[in-house]
Formats: structure tokens, sequence, C-alpha cells
């Protein structure tokens, strides 16, 4: 089994996103946050894209962790 864990800014995916979509960063909605984390996470571990996630933010709400594992 393999397990990567990662580390997003949710700062900085909000204000990306904010910017491709021309709106303000708070009004980008945390689902699309954490799909675009996922979707990082799934190019970062290409080699082999089945496995399971396991998200949570920290306590005041600035990065989302994204477990990866694989078998």
């Amino acid at each position: 089994t393999v397990r990567k864990d990662l580390v997003y800014n949710v700062d900085l995916i909000k204000n990306q996103l904010a910017e491709q979509a021309c709106c303000r960063a708070e009004d980008v909605p945390f689902e699309e946050v954490l799909e675009f984390a996922r979707n990082l996470s799934l190019i970062d571990m290409s080699d082999n894209p089945s496995g399971q996630y396991l998200d949570f933010l920290d306590d005041d709400g600035s990065d989302l962790y994204v477990s990866f594992t694989r078998n």
C-alpha cells in the first residue's frame, strides 16, 4: 500500500478558481476547492489513479489535507 499526504492552501486555490471564473474568492464554493485539490492529487498519483481519499481541513480552515492511498 502506498500513501501520500498532500497539503493545499485553501486561499490560494480559491483565488485561482475565482480568477478563472471572474468572481470573488469568497464566492467560490468549498466543493470546487475540494474537487480542485483532488484533481491535483490525481495528477500527482497518475501512475495508478485508483485509490481512496481522506480529506480534512485544519482547525482554522486555511489548509486542506488530502491523503491518498492505493494498493
